[in-house]
């Protein structure tokens, strides 16, 4: 259970212990309010490398439902036909090439919905046209029952994904410590009964009731001027009277004197705890008596943690008791809970000790000693939190402005509250905090429930016992848990690890083919007699050094089994040698910073390194530190306590080819030794990324590759890829589909991966990826918008090195409409040249021109794309062409490559559905 924590720099500040003042909102927001009571807060940042984020909050959520699920009913509705626009929103963002859930979002809470845009610099809508989007959204959606027949398809696809036994549990939870309020009505996605029952005008009425300016917010914040921001929400948001809006009185639930007592259980839970708690209510935070009561909260919290794990000591003999927490949370904005939890499968003595516990803080309250500390502490992080109140980016501000204003406070300046927030801090006393935990624990609203695991049960006690129990412990004097004894000894020096002697494995000789030089493109290529080759390209890498070694040789050309390669590259991972053991060698690479990382390749040697040095003398022994790493793995690697029978059983639990566990069956140690050592005798291509020179090359680099031994039968990936180019065959697998059913619920998921031959190169490979976000669009408006058929859709296709463009089509969805939507989406990719034609193709170009500036950033892409160049032409050109590929890009060409991919000829279609009713 996750215990409370709170940033004393995102809480608002304590002015005064003994006035009862407002906060005042930070100087540098700009906060204020329409004549029809729309209100707004703006922060201006100066930085003219940052965007612009909106969030507007409207204040209504699940609690405010008429009809349980209602109010995120309404957050899906806005989305669909808008007065404004005539068409839908949805239909409206793809014009303009935005995506929901990237560029806007929505979410329905318990209190609110909000709606987020999320820009990027010199985006397609300004700040102008970006608020009038969110206020023609909201306040002029047309509710029609047609669109609302499609809609409720959709929220009730939403309902059949499920949030996992975490969040139901959870719900659970909240529905007994927020009893008797509107927070139990039900989750904030309502009933498949309720959204079914649901009608066009009732969402009317709601939207109508809640979706007016006055109980509206909305949050600017990025590189806006507060002018500029403050005339376009005049002008979106300003229009009409103020209405009146409804009485939520019912955001902070009742409190009343009574216990009340409840089970949390699902069938698929395994956790067991016994949670008592207290609730009690707590002063506004935009007030200072309120602030000072968060502060009280905080260091209670903190020290009743001290207290109990203190307690704990007492019960450390009891196998079954596994832990015991005190959290303190405050679950609405001025409700305030203790809760005191015991994890075990005794419920009743779960009970006992939680009471127990209870009533010891309640009479002895919390050690001076432990405040002294904690003052100190939390006086270091005011400080340190000044640092952090200058670092603060626009999201940041955004973020701490929405969170103020759904804890009904302000977000008041570091500047001026930190003096009076440290004299909050230092004015505590033992006495002063002591008193204020009494009166919390002596709360008379409190609760108790027992989380149950799913196949188990227990009785619920009554509230006679649970009375009877608490006046008994009462009545007992409960002496003060002793602080746990420190014993001191006199630190032993530390003992450095003593590191192995890595063979230096250098030669002297070079052993060059051949070395050619691109010099526009700043890249030489080293070619060694043995077959390894070193590609460097020179450039700065922000002060680090890029390493990527890459075996030539594929599985399919040694001619061995895929799970005897994959196993063969693990085992080298973690292999012993003559020199050193596995762990020895492991602390000298740590030690040296040179620990390759290995990639997760089934079939070749992928290994990365990122060297970071000050100097070129250090980021030369460095470079050789790390090459030296890498020779030393070829010296006869071998496994000292290496398990083979163990090894095979694992082995065949991942098998099921009759074939391949008769392999598994007859294999050995010798074999996999032999194995590694013809990988290990592979040529390699290592590629460079970093400013360096040719000579620390040739002095760092070379000669450790020169001095291994290769083998030249092993043929190289460019000779392999060469007769690929040739091969006018190329692979085609076949069709498949398979159905299982394994679902206990009434949902199917669908898996849908289709291949087209087709040649590859890096070229090829990005133009055919400016597909993806038109044939998604294709088809969540086609599955979801049009059919109402799935809530979330993925789809996802690129062309591989194998040659094959190879897409993956995923979805949940009603078990009876699986054909339907599988046939529907095949129709949308069979004839994606229909989107394409209604595509802003320079919005396109646009949004790939900033994905690359972002991408180029990154010395990785650089390396990634200097090997592909050399995999595919044996040159550095396409580090040139990949500039310019956008320019490639028109509507023309994409239905060019949309017409030579679709239809796929080969799929392998996985269906999973509930599992069959075998009963007559």
């Amino acid at each position: 259970m996750r215990t409370l924590t709170i940033c004393l720099i995102s809480i608002c500040y304590f002015f005064s212990t003994t006035v009862f003042s407002a906060q005042q909102w930070d100087e540098k927001l700009t906060v204020g309010e329409l004549p029809n009571g729309f209100q707004y807060i703006i922060y201006p940042s100066k930085n003219s490398s940052e965007p612009f984020n909106l969030r507007l909050v409207v204040h209504a959520g699940s609690i405010d439902d008429t009809i349980p699920g209602i109010a995120h009913i309404v957050e899906h509705m806005v989305f669909r036909h808008n007065d404004i626009y005539g068409i839908s929103i949805h239909q409206f963002l793809n014009q303009i090439g935005w995506k929901s859930g990237l560029q806007i979002n929505a979410l329905t809470r318990p209190t609110e919905t909000q709606f987020m845009v999320r820009t990027r610099p010199n985006d397609v809508l300004n700040l102008e046209q970006s608020i009038a989007l969110l206020a023609n959204l909201s306040l002029h959606p047309t509710i029609q029952p047609d669109e609302w027949k499609i809609e409720k398809k959709v929220i009730l696809e939403e309902l059949r994904l499920g949030e996992g036994v975490a969040s139901r549990i959870n719900d659970q939870k909240k529905a007994v410590i927020r009893h008797d309020s509107r927070y139990t009505n039900g989750p904030t996605i309502g009933f498949a009964q309720t959204i079914q029952q649901t009608t066009a005008s009732d969402i009317r009425a709601f939207l109508d009731t809640y979706y007016v300016p006055a109980n509206m917010t909305l949050i600017v914040s990025g590189n806006v001027t507060a002018k500029r921001a403050k005339a376009a929400i005049e002008q979106a948001f300003g229009q009409g009277e103020k209405a009146n809006v409804v009485n939520r009185d019912y955001v902070d639930f009742p409190l009343v004197n009574d216990l009340y007592i409840g089970k949390v259980q699902d069938p698929q839970g395994t956790s067991s705890f016994t949670t008592f708690g207290l609730r009690f209510p707590l002063l506004s935070r935009a007030t200072d008596a309120g602030i000072e009561q968060r502060i009280q909260q905080n260091m209670l919290r903190r020290l009743m943690k001290t207290e109990l794990s203190r307690a704990k000591e007492r019960y450390k003999n009891e196998s079954d008791i596994k832990s015991i927490l005190v959290t303190a949370k405050e679950p609405t904005p001025e409700r305030g809970i203790i809760a005191f939890q015991v994890r075990t499968l005794d419920h009743q003595r779960g009970l006992t000790i939680a009471l127990t516990e209870w009533q010891r803080l309640l009479q002895n309250g919390i050690d001076e000693k432990e405040l002294i500390k904690l003052k100190q502490t939390l006086l270091r992080s005011l400080d340190n939190n000044r640092i952090a109140s200058t670092h603060r980016t626009y999201t940041d501000w955004e973020d701490k402005i929405a969170s103020a204003i759904m804890q009904n406070g302000v977000l008041t300046s570091y500047e001026a509250s930190e003096p009076l927030l440290r004299k909050a801090i230092t004015g505590q006393t033992v006495e002063s905090l002591n008193r204020r935990l009494h009166e919390l624990l002596s709360s008379q609203d409190q609760f108790l429930f027992y989380q149950v695991p799913g196949n188990r049960d227990a009785e619920l006690p009554s509230k006679e016992q649970v009375r009877k129990l608490q006046q008994t412990l009462s009545n007992t004097r409960l002496e003060k848990a002793p602080a746990v004894a420190m014993v001191t000894k006199k630190a032993a020096p530390k003992q450095l690890k003593q590191l192995p002697t890595v063979p230096e494995l250098k030669q002297a000789e070079l052993n060059i083919a051949s070395k050619q030089a691109w010099s526009r493109d700043h890249v030489t290529r080293w070619t060694l007699k043995n077959g390894d080759t070193v590609t460097w390209l020179d450039q700065p890498a922000q002060g680090k050094v890029y390493l990527r070694l890459l075996s030539q040789t594929t599985a399919n050309t040694l001619h061995q089994p895929d799970w005897l390669t994959q196993t063969a590259y693990q085992l080298w991972q973690q292999a012993d040698y003559a020199f050193a053991t596995q762990t020895a060698f492991n602390d000298w690479r740590d030690s040296h910073k040179v620990a390759w990382q290995w990639a997760p390749h089934q079939q070749q040697l992928d290994l990365g390194l990122m060297l970071e040095s000050k100097t070129a003398a250090k980021k030369d022994t460095h470079l050789s530190q790390a090459m030296q790493s890498y020779a030393a793995m070829q010296q006869a690697p071998q496994w000292l306590d290496l398990n083979i029978t163990d090894l095979k059983k694992d082995l065949a639990k991942q098998l099921t080819n009759k074939a391949e566990l008769a392999q598994v069956e007859q294999f050995s140690t010798a074999q996999l030794q032999q194995t590694v050592r013809v990988l290990a005798r592979q040529p390699i291509d290592l590629y460079i990324v970093g400013k360096l020179s040719s000579q620390s090359i040739e002095q760092n680099v070379l000669p450790y590759l020169a001095g291994i031994k290769r083998d030249h039968r092993v043929a190289n990936t460019s000779a392999t890829q060469e007769s690929a180019k040739q091969d006018t065959h190329l692979k085609q697998p076949a069709s498949t589909k398979t159905v299982k059913h394994i679902y206990h619920d009434n949902k199917a998921t669908v898996t849908v991966k289709s291949q087209t031959p087709m040649q590859w190169s890096p070229e090829a490979s990005f133009e055919i990826s400016a597909l993806n976000p038109i044939a998604q669009r294709a088809l969540k408006n086609r599955l979801r918008h049009q059919l109402g058929g799935v809530y979330r859709m993925n789809f996802e296709m690129n062309l591989n090195k194998n040659n094959q463009v190879e897409s993956t089509l995923s979805f949940t969805t009603d078990p009876l409409r699986v054909d339907e939507l599988i046939a529907a989406a095949t129709e949308v990719l069979n004839h994606l040249d229909r989107q394409i034609e209604q595509e802003n193709i320079d919005l396109i170009k646009d949004d790939i021109e900033f994905a690359e500036q972002v991408r180029l950033q990154s010395p990785n892409t650089w390396l990634r794309r200097l090997q592909l160049s050399f995999e595919r032409y044996q040159s550095p050109e396409y580090l040139t062409r990949m500039l310019s590929l956008d320019e490639n890009i028109s509507k023309a060409s994409l239905t060019q490559w949309a017409d030579k991919i679709f239809p796929q000829p080969a799929s392998q279609t996985r269906i999973e559905l509930p599992i069959e009713n075998t009963t007559n």
